[in-house]
């Protein structure tokens, strides 16, 4: 079984408030996009057993893959067959992507598949949320309004349409670190999550880069001034706005449909060891290969 596993961007992030439960009550607008990690799936005789193709990767129980597969598990009290999971690694790691979340919930997807269990959507979105907050987006994908640690989903039915060049600097930013960082009610507010909605669900769609936003860049560029510079390079290049996605790392520039990015990636591309030419998607996994007998060929 083959699954490709998408990334998310956040078009709005801001984190209202520290939580009496010690999380931090955020508003933000989820966007899937087009890069994708790659998964092969096949039944083995217990257990996960993961292999990935970037070493620095960690395989052991606290990849979300194999968090993943526990959740399920627990929902099947135990009653789950083996798997052999491999993960071709394509969306940077720590970058604000979503792509430990993303592999998590393709994850959730294939097993329900591969071992026949009939899930409801409720089920799987109670073991999306067991692994981690932007898990349940990534299992739904398109675009939504997210609420909550980002758990509380309001899907958006409006069909976005625009490039985005992704650049990653190649190191990555620890989301503990960048909350840590924040100063709450520090910076002014901005135009909320809700707005936004209002926005796509109208005609105003030109407002939208107006509208960009994440909290989190003014701490992080502090702290890290490339990712600023390639903001700059970004806009300075002919994007029509730059926005970094989530705790960063990675730094999204837009154009509308019709542009032509690639002159403008290759001439970043020497500077910097990750850039990416994607567009939004409506799903957040997509199976190429569902039959469970399937064997990796690459």
């Amino acid at each position: 079984m083959r699954i490709l596993a998408r990334a998310k961007i956040n078009l709005y992030l801001d984190v209202l408030y520290k939580r009496p439960d010690g999380y931090h009550e955020l508003d933000t607008l989820f966007q899937t996009v087009g890069l994708c990690d790659e998964l092969f799936f096949e039944q083995s005789d217990s257990g996960c057993i993961l292999s990935v193709s970037d070493p620095t990767i960690p395989v052991g129980a606290e990849n979300l893959i194999a968090k993943a597969y526990d959740a399920v598990s627990n929902l099947r009290r135990g009653a789950l067959g083996g798997v052999r999971i491999h993960l071709e690694k394509r969306i940077p790691h720590g970058a604000g992507l979503g792509g430990g979340s993303a592999d998590a919930a393709a994850t959730i997807l294939a097993l329900d598949r591969m071992f026949h269990l009939a899930l409801s959507k409720e089920e799987l979105c109670r073991a999306a949320r067991q692994v981690g907050m932007d898990v349940p987006f990534c299992l739904m994908g398109g675009t939504a309004r997210a609420s909550g640690r980002g758990e509380i989903l309001t899907p958006i039915n409006r069909r976005l349409d625009f490039q985005a060049l992704i650049i990653h600097p190649g190191f990555g930013v620890s989301t503990k670190e960048a909350y840590e960082a924040l100063s709450m009610g520090s910076e002014p507010k901005e135009p909320s999550a809700a707005n936004w909605a209002y926005v796509l669900c109208g005609d105003k769609v030109d407002e939208l880069w107006q509208m960009l936003y994440n909290r989190f860049e003014g701490v992080i560029f502090k702290k890290y001034p490339i990712l600023s510079d390639i903001k700059k390079e970004l806009l300075k290049g002919g994007c029509s706005a730059a926005l970094m996605t989530g705790s960063g790392s990675a730094v999204c520039g837009f154009a509308p449909p019709e542009a032509d990015l690639a002159p403008l990636a290759a001439s970043l591309r020497s500077r910097h060891p990750f850039l990416a030419i994607t567009r939004p998607e409506q799903t957040g996994a997509v199976f190429i290969n569902a039959d469970p007998s399937a064997r990796r060929t690459t």
